[in-house]
């Protein structure tokens, strides 16, 4: 009856820590059309989305700033799935300035707003709809931190046995991050 008790408790405790990481940040939580990019012959003008995916380019205008973002599927946290596929690129417009010094190419970012329109571009010669969104807030991702190896040479006199070879010095490589991290990331309403 004990042990059932204590891994009850462990489990209890363990629960909210562990499906943190699983629930988007505040900002990022509503009720959203279940529409990803794929499904571009049925977006609808006014549709809620939350979409994801890494930053491509700035584009400021004299009235607002529109950032063109390669789609991503998302985690549920609303993070933008790195290793996944593309699924092609959406345009997210803000009244406001964003400045490219900060929205810079690469970076992940999530976005909710209103779909407005789907326009015509090309990239090269390619034609592509694009679709538009207004952004009620975004959330800009936080890079991972640089990693940093170091070598380190240790003598260990029992390794790989003295019958063999003796005492041997060994090199062993050290990942850690660099001091210097990014501030935290901050939800951004509009």
């Amino acid at each position: 009856m004990n042990m059932k008790r204590h891994l009850f408790l462990t489990l209890w405790f363990l629960l909210p820590w562990l499906t943190a990481c699983q629930t988007a940040p505040k900002a990022l939580q509503g009720e959203f059309a279940s529409l990803s990019l794929t499904d571009l012959p049925t977006l609808q003008n006014g549709a809620r989305v939350r979409w994801a995916g890494l930053l491509h380019q700035v584009r400021n205008e004299r009235m607002q700033t529109c950032l063109i973002i390669v789609a991503l599927a998302q985690k549920p946290s609303g993070k933008p799935r790195l290793a996944s596929e593309p699924q092609g690129r959406f345009e997210a417009c803000v009244n406001r300035f964003l400045d490219p010094a900060v929205y810079t190419r690469g970076r992940a970012i999530t976005v909710t707003g209103t779909l407005e329109a789907i326009k015509e571009e090309t990239v090269g010669e390619y034609p592509l709809q694009v679709p538009v969104v207004r952004m009620d807030q975004h959330l800009l991702w936080r890079p991972p931190a640089p990693q940093q190896q170091e070598t380190i040479l240790l003598f260990d006199p029992w390794w790989p046995s003295l019958w063999y070879h003796g005492p041997v010095l060994h090199r062993h490589h050290l990942h850690r991050s660099t001091p210097e991290a990014p501030p935290p990331s901050t939800p951004h309403k509009h």
